[in-house]
């Protein structure tokens, strides 16, 4: 370049300087915050001020939720995360509410539960049942045909009254109540309402350890036959030693012979020691059933309780043997009195398979 242009430059540039220089000056003017003027910045915090003063601890509050306004603005984007402490906490919270009503609903499920086992059991408590005959349930104490028949009569005070005294002997004493809980009702299981046939009436159970097993005169299997029970088998010409089963008379029961005695409980050596607690109305009731439900049925009563029985039957409708009782104290009236024949002669002319007595 010739020594005159770049005179020329160098003044064009040298007048320009000024100039750009302003230009930066006022472009960084420009980008700097403007600081609000005093007056305006008054007329602003007026206008935004609800009417009246605000006291020491509102200004505090409002300084405070304008501090966490910002805060949450300028907050990294990170913490609205589902990770953050806000979020976990209202997970937490959802979590709980979920559960809280997860468990109400199973507590109202259990309540209905139990409410529908009440109306299925007649309102009896099922520990109760299980304490005094070793089953929550009537209907898997007695059956279901003799729990249904029975139905009206589950619900009398007297007998929850007997059951109560019942389940409060075998706490007082486990082992000295007979027949075991789970036996008491044996003989109606055994024989539903619509397959007996006969029915023979005894007094109470064995009050002898192992002897009473819910069926009147009957003894489980390998235990020495009672006397009165070998002066039942000598009238109706059984060899007890012709069978394994010995005493037990299940097999009668299988039959439709219904071994029911008058009280269905005993304390050890103490013969009708449960005579107040109600069960003689109880079996009162189940002879009435059986005259109402059934026809054509050998009511067969041994002695002065089984007797009594008789005043409930309907004596045109079945038929009644009466004698005196096979114990060895009145054993002699009772040999002879053909009861066995003549309740298969009387099923036969009702069109009816008589009892193989042989069969035990």
């Amino acid at each position: 370049m010739s020594s005159e242009k770049r005179k020329l430059t160098e003044d064009a540039g040298g007048e320009r300087a000024p100039k750009r220089q302003a230009a930066i000056t006022s472009f960084f003017a420009a980008a700097k915050p403007r600081q609000p003027e005093p007056e305006k910045e008054k007329e602003r915090e007026e206008e935004n001020t609800p009417t009246g003063s605000l006291s020491a601890s509102q200004q505090t509050a409002a300084s405070s939720a304008h501090l966490d306004e910002n805060a949450s603005m300028t907050a990294p984007s990170w913490d609205a995360s589902p990770t953050s402490s806000g979020s976990l906490s209202k997970s937490g919270s959802t979590v709980a509410s979920i559960a809280q009503t997860e468990e109400e609903e199973k507590k109202r499920e259990a309540e209905g539960t139990n409410k529908n086992k009440n109306q299925n059991n007649n309102g009896w408590d099922e520990q109760l049942l299980f304490d005094a005959f070793g089953a929550p349930t009537w209907e898997q104490i007695l059956g279901e045909e003799w729990s249904a028949a029975l139905k009206s009569e589950l619900n009398q005070s007297y007998l929850k009254a007997c059951v109560q005294k019942v389940a409060a002997a075998r706490r007082a004493g486990p082992d000295q109540i007979f027949p075991p809980p789970s036996q008491v009702f044996t003989a109606f299981r055994t024989s539903p309402i619509d397959q007996v046939k006969v029915v023979i009436v005894g007094q109470d159970p064995y009050h002898r350890k192992g002897q009473a097993m819910g069926l009147s005169f009957s003894v489980p299997q390998g235990v020495d036959l009672p006397p009165s029970l070998k002066n039942i088998f000598k009238e109706a010409r059984v060899d007890p030693g012709s069978t394994s089963r010995g005493g037990d008379l299940g097999g009668w029961a299988q039959q439709g012979v219904f071994l029911l005695n008058t009280l269905l409980t005993v304390k050890e050596q103490t013969p009708m020691a449960h005579k107040a607690f109600g069960w003689e109305r109880f079996t009162d009731r189940v002879i009435e059933i059986l005259n109402q439900k059934r026809e054509g049925v050998v009511f067969m009563l041994w002695g002065n309780h089984a007797k009594a029985k008789g005043k409930k039957v309907d004596r045109k409708r079945h038929c009644v043997l009466e004698g005196a009782h096979p114990s060895p104290l009145s054993c002699t009236k009772f040999f002879g009195c053909n009861h066995f024949n003549l309740a298969n002669d009387y099923l036969e002319e009702k069109g009816k398979q008589p009892i193989d007595w042989r069969r035990l």
